[in-house]
């Protein structure tokens, strides 16, 4: 570790590295916190509305789970050809 890393250590203190959860040379894809999450919920609120939101939510649903089942079914048919 660096020696900022073991300077913070010393203080009980860590760097912005550690206190962002990642491992070093983790990659994740979408870097989205909770505040960023709560905005883009509120704003969806506001574009939306109350009574839409759940219809909204379910069909999105629908389409990850379709998404999920074509990818199953696409490595199925790569294992059946190998």
């Amino acid at each position: 570790m660096d020696s900022v890393g073991k300077d913070l250590r010393q203080y009980g203190l860590r760097s912005g590295w550690q206190m962002n959860g990642r491992l070093e040379g983790e990659i994740r894809m979408f870097n989205v916190g909770p505040w960023e999450l709560l905005l883009v919920l509120g704003i969806a609120l506001i574009i939306f509305g109350p009574g839409k939101l759940p219809q909204l939510g379910e069909s999105l649903g629908k389409a990850i789970t379709g998404f999920k089942k074509a990818q199953a079914g696409e490595e199925e048919e790569v294992k059946a050809v190998k």
